[in-house]
């Protein structure tokens, strides 16, 4: 297998990106641009230099309709993999490049179950009141912290979970309980999202995922409707309100990171097959 570069890998994630976008303007499916990619469009029509991904966010009702039917178009090479599918081990959808091997350093994909792939998460309604917020949100954060440590390498919440070495030493076994404890709880979070639709929801966020904080936290209103943006000569759709959006998430966001803080995901490599 020949191993890809930088420039590589984001050559084949903005052919992935396109299609996405294409098949979601077919299908009058809503998207937008998100975290770094959103900052990439702004801060450098593109992506960040020292990034490596992509991510979007769709409505949850829009997010929904694209895991049912985007592998019924059979592409060649674009595979969507879901939370629900069993080879998963993140809490969100992936569309990856089949023709491609990626090791991540965190996550504990079979052998040629990963590949070069964007991230899509969806945007979903949240509680209004603070309090309530924070209260859902920790819950939220505990049914992914479960559902996520079976399946990962690493993990902050292995250190407070007993339960992790008994599956650590079912060996063989530990995949197929790992995916079982991973979907019962992804189930749980899922019943809890359900609680606040994002139809008439008066706050909004991405809270699929372990590691999501106040910074995930919008205004409808940011979402009202799509712009385009320029990336990489291409263009695609982002929040109205772009700029609220990445402030709330990165305050400063039009300056540069110190040096020492410009860097992308941890992979162990990424091939070509």
């Amino acid at each position: 297998m020949k191993k890809l570069g930088l420039k590589e890998i984001q050559t084949l994630e903005l052919e992935i990106l396109t299609y996405v976008a294409d098949y979601c303007d077919a299908h009058g499916l809503r998207y937008f641009l998100s975290f770094g990619t959103l900052l990439g469009a702004v801060r450098h029509k593109g992506f960040i230099p020292w990034d490596d991904d992509v991510d979007l966010i769709m409505p949850r009702e829009d997010y929904n309709a694209l895991i049912r039917e985007f592998n019924r178009e059979g592409h060649p090479r674009f595979r969507l993999i879901s939370p629900e599918d069993p080879i998963s081990r993140h809490s969100f959808v992936k569309v990856i490049d089949t023709g491609t091997v990626k090791r991540e350093t965190n996550f504990d994909y079979a052998p040629g179950d990963l590949g070069v792939d964007i991230d899509i998460f969806p945007l979903d309604g949240q509680p209004e009141d603070m309090e309530t917020f924070r209260a859902w949100s920790n819950r939220l954060r505990k049914y992914y912290c479960f559902a996520d440590f079976p399946v990962r390498k690493t993990h902050d919440c292995r250190r407070k979970n007993l339960l992790l070495g008994m599956i650590n030493g079912l060996g063989g076994r530990r995949h197929l309980l790992g995916v079982a404890i991973k979907r019962h709880f992804q189930k749980k979070a899922e019943k809890l999202h359900s609680r606040y639709p994002l139809e008439g929801a008066r706050a909004v966020g991405v809270t699929a995922y372990f590691y999501h904080s106040l910074r995930d936290r919008y205004d409808p209103e940011w979402f009202r409707e799509a712009v385009l943006l320029e990336f990489e000569g291409h263009r695609f759709k982002a929040p109205v309100d772009y700029a609220r959006v990445l402030e709330q998430a990165y305050g400063d966001y039009m300056s540069l990171p110190p040096e020492d803080q410009r860097q992308g995901h941890l992979l162990d490599g990424v091939y070509r097959k």
